[in-house]
């Protein structure tokens, strides 16, 4: 074997049948379900299906920073499960907040019902 043949065959990747037949894409979708849930994160799939939401609004609470709080690790989303409480109990409490006035086609909720006869003109 010459010399450029011996760095061809080194520069492509070797995989025996053997190796390719014991893939499985399932055992390690599984093994990495275990080891999230022993580091204590859970995955953007587990975080929706969890708090029953679509991606889309995980993607958009994270954009607008209003969701539970996440970890970035390469291009995949990571949810802390231990801050997901405290995130909840945040939520729990904005909810029982006072709640702001209600908009009604621009205006605040409590504007909206006033008789057009004692609105101002405007321009006279």
């Amino acid at each position: 074997m010459s010399t450029h043949e011996k760095y061809t065959a080194a520069a492509q990747p070797a995989l025996l049948a053997s190796e390719h037949d014991n893939y499985n894409p399932d055992a390690l979708t599984e093994s990495a379900r275990i080891i999230r849930k022993v580091v204590g994160v859970a995955s953007a799939d587990e975080m929706a299906a969890t708090l029953q939401v679509s991606h889309k609004t995980l993607t958009t609470w994270r954009w607008r920073k209003r969701g539970p709080p996440f970890i970035k690790i390469g291009k995949k989303i990571f949810y802390p499960l231990r801050e997901l409480a405290t995130w909840i109990e945040g939520e729990r409490t904005k909810q029982r907040a006072v709640p702001r006035p209600r908009r009604v086609h621009g205006r605040s909720h409590a504007s909206a019902f006033v008789p057009s006869s004692l609105e101002l003109p405007v321009g006279g």
